[in-house]
């Protein structure tokens, strides 16, 4: 029985990502990767190193 409600709880705080574009979202922990960048001409460049985006920072989609 103790490992049925250890298997239930594993997954009762459980997200699934679905990309839609009015979803914001707030990190819950600190994330590397890559992430794109603005130049002065307004052209995305991706960063040549992973960088920490700290937690509680926002995440989400922005219409141009």
């Amino acid at each position: 029985m103790i490992a049925s409600l250890s298997g239930c709880g594993m997954f009762a705080n459980r997200v699934v990502f679905v990309d839609a574009k009015s979803d914001v979202i707030r990190l819950g922990e600190d994330v590397k990767g890559h992430v794109f960048y603005q130049n002065e001409k307004g052209e995305w460049i991706k960063s040549g190193n992973r960088v920490r985006i700290p937690a509680g920072w926002y995440a989400g989609h922005l219409d141009k």
